[in-house]
């Protein structure tokens, strides 16, 4: 047996370093404090997300808007399946005011994106 044989796609697959915002904003689910929902972000939380980039005279929004996302949206890639997750899927940790304005601006924005990949132990 190779050691290749103990590797899945998705294990050794290469990951965009770049996505689309509204892409991205589609294809995650939601986490917010490192708590995973596991549903998709609904209408009402993203709204709440873009009005909160919006605040201040410099703000986030207007940055945006004006230089693209320049911190990267961290994202955890679960490879497998767990109790509440689904098997190769995103979930977003980290960017969630700068993923709603991207989305809002432009949905073809590309904006950087960091991952954690998490590996469960499996569940059937």
């Amino acid at each position: 047996m190779s050691a290749s044989d103990n590797l899945s796609r998705p294990q050794w697959e290469q990951l965009p370093m770049f996505m689309f915002a509204g892409e991205l904003k589609e294809k995650a689910n939601y986490s917010d404090d490192g708590l995973s929902q596991n549903a998709k972000l609904n209408s009402r939380v993203w709204d709440k997300k873009l009005k909160e980039s919006k605040k201040g005279k410099n703000s986030l929004y207007k940055s945006i808007e004006s230089e693209g996302v320049k911190e990267p949206i961290e994202v955890r890639h679960h490879l497998n399946k767990s109790l509440f997750i689904p098997a190769n899927s995103y979930e977003i940790y980290n960017g969630h005011h700068r993923l709603a304005a991207a989305a809002a601006i432009n949905p073809n924005m590309l904006v950087p994106v960091d991952y954690k990949v998490t590996k469960f132990k499996k569940v059937d």
